[in-house]
């Protein structure tokens, strides 16, 4: 394993703002990461 797991989630964090460029999409499975939201961002031009 590369990373120690966390032991609580105060150790561990991420806050975000949902934006109109922002898709949820599916996960792809990765055994050594806990994932529970994944988004395609289109870029802004």
């Amino acid at each position: 394993m590369r990373f120690k797991l966390t032991e609580s989630t105060d150790e561990f964090n991420i806050n975000y703002i949902e934006i109109p460029d922002m898709t949820l999409i599916e996960s792809k499975e990765k055994p050594d990461v806990a994932v529970t939201r994944t988004y395609k961002i289109k870029k802004r031009r």
